[in-house]
């Protein structure tokens, strides 16, 4: 601008730009109309050393104090436009001005100016005319209260920030105790309680509380990562997602894998951020704006995440908050752990006591308990399959009762597991209380599951399919009986102990749903021969007794004709008896049909394995035929007559007493039925006990009819004349009679004497005797006993009695004659007590051969044997434990394990030599050659190892025998005249007893020689070459046990009868 200066007659020019202030005292601006005025203050402010700014009227003046910020103001009042006092209101009234002070300058006296000049925000004034030292006074003045407030502004804002930052600091203290106080309380609370429900609201609410967020989650996953909102805390009813469903798809490719790797997911606004726009809208649906995610691990594995949502506004979430959720996620997730875990044990306990109370179970229904047991096993467990396997009778299979697939929701069975194909898995079952599994591909167990099963025709499992098995086994009364199979097909499974448990809970329901239906059997067979046997006893004859129990058991089989087959009277074929049962079948065979065909049945005769009577007849085992019409008459003879009555399926029962066959029953039924064993167990095991009550009911007929035969000679008898029944009681007696036991009359001996074999006779078991000397011989002769009297006094007599029965070979009752030897027995039977006791001690000191010859020629006996076998065992460490052993106990436990070796060997049928200490010598194959010596040698080694385990646990010593065999020829004989015994001599037995002495303690060490005569029957070790004094080096073996499929005892049977013996 341009400014006339009066005193120079120039023209002042002031220019203000933001570059030109350089380190001048400060920059005023000068507002006048006046450039007089102007002028001299321009000069004289400059030359003190300010930066001069001016303006000719109030507009301009505003625009220079906007841009060029001043330090302070000299302001006119008396100006063309606006005024001084309008100038100054709108400087104060702009947030860019307002701190710039202003002095007013005027020519005005008047107070009331001066106080307006005040009140519009000037801080000071100057009256004109102008003096130049009172102005610059003044700006120095209050230029220095500007810096002295400008100080105290910045010290106030100084200590304002420390105020803050202490606040701050003060609040992150107070919140990092809360946050530690929140932890220790959930942490407090997960311990004392299984409640997860409550655990997990409690924990979200107060995390909720604590961030003063708007919700707070945790969010459950699926096994396909999608997920529900388990529990939830919202500030408003509003924001709730609780119990939602959700699929991000954008999820499980983004974030998965970092969530499993623990890492955590902090988003300060979704539109900002980093996200894809699926992600941005998934969340966004959700009113989040905010978002802060922790994953909650349980080992490796991602069970789910804790949330905390800012719903209205962006959010930038603090470190603290950040520790705090991260911190939480490990006792929320031992929470989660601790309450599956109760939760997993309540349902499996409700699972398992739901079944225990299951009629199915305790009403011995087993098919319908075993299908109940597999899916809900199947369904608690979560798992692919569970099944039920029992043993067959002889333990070399396992068979499926049951087998539950989950995702197919289907019960199958009939699979089979031989023992020779898994031999490991048959080994495991026996030796393990239960087998786990978790991962199937390095178990050579579960490898060697690669099984196939055949169902209709289709594969069910092909390869077996099992990535994680569980496996425990059934037991009933100490016995592995069977198992109960728990198979994953698609994930590998670490079983929880929990999971075992209730697998073995399970086994036990199993093992006692068996129990309840042997019981329901045994029951059922009570019951049946319960009624069987009161209809029997109130039949009139043996045929009528037939036949009401032909009728009784169709009648509780379900099936429909019966008849019974009966031996001739010498017993060379099989006749029909006229005993016959028939139910007629709805829409089937009439009466008249099934007449015919038992019209046909009784002109036949059936010799021994003839038809189906004749077969059962020569096997004393039952039979079953499935589908008697589809049979060759080579099978069943009455086929082509049986195609009309609609019969089908059929079972021959034989009917036994003592092992004779009484009769056969064959049962019928219309329906074409698979055979049932447990129907084929009960029919027979009814059977046999009838066998006894029928022959029974056929003795008394002809007892009746036999007494009026004999009635005459008894009475008028000098001797004692009875007659008995099989059971034991007087059917009859003479005078005599009871005149030789004391009774005054045949009655009252009848009515005294219940039971002969006790009553009668001193020795208890002389009434079996007598029974088995009949039944060998039909009769027996002078078989003298000692019997009472009935005032309890003894005496000796004499029987003659046989066996009476009927045409068809059945025992009656006995008959014969009692006669008083009382006098001659009793010298008698003392001379021969004394030549038994003198003939014992021989055979205790010798065998029996070898003490016969002695007493026929007393002369020195050696008896050479080409082929024998020599066994030296020496207990290990018996002469330590002898040590610290009373000798009264040491002679006990010696005398015990030697005395099971002296029954051993009396079984497989060998001479015991000696026992020298410890030492036990044995021999198989004299003073009888046999030439299966190294057979039973070998068998009774393994067997001397198996007892010492036993008596092992029964001392509580455990002992190991040295065994030593060697075969080979022997010179055997009795030495001495004094104090002899039966010893043996020769080369094989030196090698045998250092077989023993240079063995391995609990081995069996044998010669090349009994190892060339064992080898193809049981499986050795070679243990090599060994130095034998006086033999050189020589190769041995070890005996470790019997080859696969290999039975000694039947072989050995086999060589026995090829021997003679």
């Amino acid at each position: 601008m341009k400014v006339e200066n009066p005193r120079r007659g120039v023209t002042l020019i002031a220019e203000y730009t933001p570059t030109n202030l350089g380190n001048r005292r400060g920059v005023i601006l000068i507002v006048d109309d006046t450039p007089t005025n102007l002028g001299m203050l321009c000069d004289f402010l400059t030359d003190s050393g300010f930066e001069v700014l001016v303006a000719i009227d109030g507009e301009s003046a505003i625009e220079q104090a906007i841009y060029a910020q001043p330090n302070l103001i000299l302001l006119d009042i008396l100006m063309p436009g606006i005024d001084g006092f309008e100038t100054c209101r709108r400087l104060k009234a702009n947030p860019s001005t307002q701190g710039i002070s202003v002095i007013f300058m005027t020519a005005l006296g008047e107070t009331v100016d001066k106080v307006r000049g005040f009140q519009v925000g000037a801080v000071d004034y100057v009256t004109k005319p102008i003096q130049p030292e009172e102005v610059l006074a003044r700006i120095l003045n209050h230029l220095t209260i500007q810096n002295l407030q400008n100080q105290l502004q910045k010290q106030n804002l100084q200590l304002q920030q420390e105020v803050k930052e202490r606040q701050q600091t003060e609040e992150l203290v107070r919140q990092q105790a809360q946050r530690e106080q929140l932890l220790s309380e959930i942490t407090q609370r997960i311990r004392k309680s299984l409640d997860l429900e409550e655990i997990l609201s409690t924990t979200v609410r107060e995390v909720r509380q604590f961030l003063q967020t708007d919700r707070v989650l945790i969010y459950r996953f699926f096994d396909d990562w999608s997920g529900v909102i388990a529990v939830e805390s919202v500030s408003t009813e509003e924001l709730s997602i609780l119990n939602t469903t959700i699929t991000d798809p954008c999820f499980g490719k983004t974030y998965i894998q970092p969530y499993q790797q623990g890492r955590i997911l902090v988003i300060e606004d979704i539109h900002t951020a980093d996200l894809s726009p699926c992600h941005v809208d998934f969340l966004f649906n959700f009113q989040v704006r905010a978002n802060l995610v922790v994953p909650i691990l349980q080992g490796e594995k991602l069970w789910g995440l804790l949330i905390a949502h800012q719903c209205g506004k962006p959010r930038q979430w603090q470190q603290m908050e950040v520790d705090l959720l991260k911190a939480l996620s490990t006792p929320i997730a031992i929470a989660i752990q601790q309450g599956q875990l109760h939760q997993r044990l309540r349902r499996q306990n409700q699972v398992l006591v739901s079944l225990t109370k299951s009629k199915t179970v305790n009403h011995g229904d087993l098919h319908s308990a075993l299908r109940q047991f597999t899916q809900a096993a199947a369904q608690t467990l979560e798992i692919s399959r569970v099944s039920v396997w029992l043993y067959s009778p002889d333990c070399s299979k396992i068979h499926c009762l049951d087998l539950f697939e989950r995702s197919a929701n289907r019960h199958i069975d009939g699979m089979e597991l031989a023992a020779t194909d898994y031999p490991g898995y048959f080994k495991a079952l026996e030796q393990e209380p239960t087998i786990a599994i978790e991962e199937a591909e390095s178990n050579p167990i579960a490898l060697k599951l690669q099984a196939s099963h055949l169902l209709d025709g289709q594969k069910l499992m092909s390869p077996y399919g099992v990535a994680a098995m569980l496996a425990a086994p059934i037991r009933m009364g100490g016995q592995i009986v069977g198992v109960v199979c728990y198979e994953n097909t698609d994930l590998t499974r670490k079983w929880t102990l929990d999971e075992q448990n209730f697998a073995g809970s399970l086994a036990d329901l199993v093992s006692l749903t068996l129990e309840a239906r042997e019981r329901q059997r045994a029951e059922e067979k009570i019951r049946l021969l319960q009624t069987i046997t009161q209809a029997i006893s109130e039949s009139p004859d043996f045929h009528a007794a037939l036949e009401v129990t032909l009728r009784k058991v169709c009648e509780t089989i379900g099936w429909h004709f019966g008849e019974a087959w009966i031996p001739n009277s010498d017993g060379t074929f099989l006749e029909s008896s006229p005993a016959w049962y028939a139910s007629i079948n709805p829409g089937g065979a009439t009466v008249s049909v099934l007449e015919k065909f038992r019209q046909h049945s009784q002109m036949l005769r059936f010799a021994p394995d003839m038809g189906l009577p004749g077969r059962v007849w020569s096997s004393k085992q039952p039979e079953w035929i499935q589908d008697v019409g589809i049979e060759p008459e080579g099978v069943f003879a009455r086929s082509q007559a049986l195609l009309d009555t609609g019969l089908s399926s059929c079972l021959g029962i034989p009917i036994l007493i003592n092992n004779r066959v009484l009769a056969i029953f064959v049962f019928f039924t219309f329906e074409v039925r698979e055979q049932d064993q447990r129907l084929v167990e009960l029919v027979l095991a009814v059977a046999n006990q009838l066998g006894s009550v029928i022959q029974r009911k056929a003795a008394e007929e002809a007892l009746r009819l036999a007494e009026q035969r004999y009635h005459s000679i008894v009475e008028n008898a000098i001797e004692g004349i009875f007659q008995t029944n099989p059971a034991g009681r007087f059917i009859s007696a003479n005078p005599a009679l009871a005149r030789i036991f004391g009774y005054s009359s045949p009655e009252e001996l009848i009515t005294g004497i219940k039971d002969i074999s006790q009553q009668v006779y001193v020795e208890p078991n002389r009434r079996g005797e007598f029974i088995a000397a009949i039944q060998a011989n039909n009769a027996v002769f002078e078989f003298e006993s000692l019997v009472y009297r009935k005032d309890r006094t003894i005496m000796w007599v004499s029987e003659n009695t046989r066996a009476v029965r009927d045409s068809t070979g059945t025992l009656l009752y006995y008959e014969g004659t009692i006669s008083d030897v009382t006098a001659r027995k009793v010298a008698r039977e003392a001379l021969r007590y004394q030549q038994a006791q003198a003939e014992q001690l021989l055979l205790n000191i010798l065998p029996e051969p070898i003490a016969e010859r002695l007493k026929r020629d007393p002369s020195t006996i050696a008896d050479t044997f080409e082929a024998v076998s020599v066994l030296f065992a020496d207990i290990v460490g018996f002469t330590e434990f002898s040590a610290r052993t009373s000798p009264t106990e040491l002679v006990k436990i010696l005398n015990l394990i030697f005395s099971k070796f002296d029954q051993l060997a009396e079984r497989h049928g060998l001479e015991k030599i000696k026992t020298i200490g410890d030492a036990y010598m044995v021999v198989a194959g004299l003073p009888t050659p046999r030439p299966d010596h190294a057979i039973a040698i070998a068998e009774m080694a393994l067997d001397m190892q198996a007892e010492m385990v036993k008596l092992g646990n029964q001392i509580g010593e455990v002992f190991q025998l040295r065994i030593g065999i060697n075969s080979g020829p022997v010179v055997a004989g009795v030495i001495g005249i004094k104090k002899f015994f039966y010893d043996l001599w020769g080369d094989t037995v030196n090698v045998a007893s250092r077989m023993e002495s240079q063995g391995i303690d609990g081995a069996i060490q044998v010669t090349a020689a009994t190892y060339d005569l064992l080898r193809d029957q049981y499986l050795f070790e070679e243990r090599g070459v060994i130095s034998v004094k006086g033999k050189g080096n020589l190769t041995v073996y070890l005996l470790t046990g019997r080859q696969n499929d290999h039975n000694p005892q039947y072989q050995l049977a086999d060589q026995r009868e090829l021997a003679g013996d």
